[in-house]
C-alpha cells in the first residue's frame, strides 16, 4: 500500500473513531503526523525560485521535503488527491514577520497568512507568509529556499508523544512511554519525567536551529487532560511545558504553544506565539485572546473531516472568519486532518 494511501485509510479510521468525541481537553485533536518513515515525500513548487536539495535536483524548480530518494519526475512525487483540493490562498508579503524582538529571536507578524503542512503534500512557496513544516522530514534546502522568498519557517516536531517511526525513537526507555493517543504508533510520554525527556527535545530543538527554521511548535503539550496512563498534573505539565520555549530562546528560536487553553494564562509570557486546534468548533477561542492582547500571532486550525467537528467551506466564510479574523483578531485556516495540502484562508 503507497504511503498517500495507507495515511488516507489511517485519516479516516480515525475520523470515524472520533466521530463525536471529546478528549481532556475540549475536543480537539492534536496534529496528525506523518504515518511510517517510508510515507510520500511533499513536493515543493518554489515559483520561480531555483531551489536544490542534496540528494534531488529538478530543471521546474520543484524539490522534495524529505531527505532520501527521489521520484524520477517531480509529478511523481505530489500527494494530494481531488478530494482534498482547496481554494487558491491569496498573495501573502514576502516580509511576512515582525521586526526582531531583543536578543535577535524573528517572531511572526500577528497577520502572518500560515500554511501548516506537516503530512506531506505539495507545498506551494507562493501562497503564504508562514510555512510550517516536519522537522524530522523538511530539509535545510527547503527552509533556505523559503526564507530566500521572504517566508518565516516552523518546525514541528512532539513534545508529549513517542512516535515509533521517528530517527530517534530508540532514546525513549520504556518507562516513560504511556498510553496511545489514538494516531498510529503514538504514545503519550511521561512528562513528569524531565530528566530523560528534556535532553532528547533539547537535541530536536537543536535539529531544528541546524536547518534554519525560525521557530518551533511543539506537539502534544497537554497531556494532564488526557488519558495518558500516567497521573499527570496540571503544576507538572506547566515545568515541562515552560521549559521548552526558555530551550528554544537559548537557541535563538521562537517558540509557539499549541492548544491547551486553560493554561494560556501561565504560559503567554513564555510562547511567543499560538497554534490552537478547532477553536471555532469547541468555543475556546477567547481562552487564546491573551496572546493577541500582547500582539502576538494566534492561528486558528479548523478541520473539514472531523465529524462532527468539521466545518464546512461555507461555515468557515460566515462564521470562522468573522469571528476569529474579525472580532478576535486572530488567523483562521481551514484544512483536511492529514495536512497534506494547501489551506483556505478567510477572504
Amino acid at each position: 500500500m503507497s504511503g498517500a494511501t495507507y495515511r488516507f485509510f489511517a485519516a479516516a479510521f480515525i475520523a470515524v473513531l472520533m466521530l463525536g468525541c471529546k478528549d481532556g481537553n475540549g475536543g480537539r485533536h492534536d496534529f496528525l503526523p506523518p504515518i511510517g518513515q517510508n510515507s510520500a515525500s511533499p513536493a515543493v513548487n518554489a515559483g520561480s525560485a531555483a531551489v536544490s536539495s542534496p540528494s534531488c535536483s529538478y530543471s521546474n524548480n520543484v524539490v522534495p521535503v524529505q531527505v532520501g530518494n527521489c521520484p524520477s519526475s517531480p509529478a511523481s512525487s505530489t500527494a494530494t488527491s481531488p478530494s482534498q483540493h482547496y481554494s487558491a490562498a491569496p498573495s501573502a508579503s514576502p516580509a511576512a514577520q515582525a521586526p526582531a524582538p531583543a536578543g535577535g529571536i524573528r517572531v511572526p507578524a500577528q497577520t502572518a497568512l500560515p500554511d501548516i503542512q506537516i503530512g506531506g503534500g505539495t507545498l506551494d512557496m507562493n501562497a503564504a507568509g508562514l510555512y510550517e513544516l516536519d522537522g524530522f522530514e523538511t530539509t535545510a534546502a527547503t527552509v533556505s529556499a523559503l526564507h530566500a522568498l521572504g517566508k518565516y519557517v516552523v518546525c514541528y516536531y512532539s513534545a508529549g508523544t513517542y512516535e515509533n517511526w521517528r530517527s530517534d525513537a530508540s532514546s525513549f526507555p520504556a518507562a516513560v512511554l504511556g498510553s496511545s493517543n489514538g494516531w498510529p504508533g503514538e504514545q503519550w510520554l511521561d512528562i513528569s519525567q524531565t530528566a530523560i525527556l528534556e535532553p532528547i527535545m533539547v537535541k530536536r530543538m537543536q535539529m531544528c536551529k541546524s536547518k534554519g527554521f525560525d521557530a518551533t511548535d511543539a506537539d502534544n503539550i497537554d497531556g494532564y487532560e488526557n488519558s495518558t496512563g500516567f497521573p499527570l498534573t496540571g503544576a507538572e505539565q506547566l515545568t515541562y511545558d515552560e521549559y521548552l520555549p526558555q530551550q528554544a530562546h537559548l537557541l535563538g528560536l521562537a517558540a509557539a504553544q499549541k492548544n491547551d487553553p486553560d493554561q494560556v494564562a501561565q504560559m503567554v509570557n513564555f510562547f511567543d506565539f499560538q497554534v490552537a486546534e478547532e477553536c471555532y468548533s469547541y468555543q475556546e477561542c477567547a481562552q487564546y485572546s491573551p496572546y493577541r492582547q500582547q500582539g502576538k500571532l494566534v492561528v486558528d486550525i479548523e478541520y473539514t473531516n472531523d465529524g462532527k467537528a468539521s466545518v464546512s467551506a461555507a461555515t468557515f466564510a460566515s462564521s470562522v472568519c468573522p469571528q476569529d479574523k474579525g472580532t478576535l483578531g486572530f488567523v483562521p485556516i481551514l484544512t483536511d486532518l492529514n495536512l497534506d495540502a494547501m489551506p483556505s484562508f478567510c477572504p
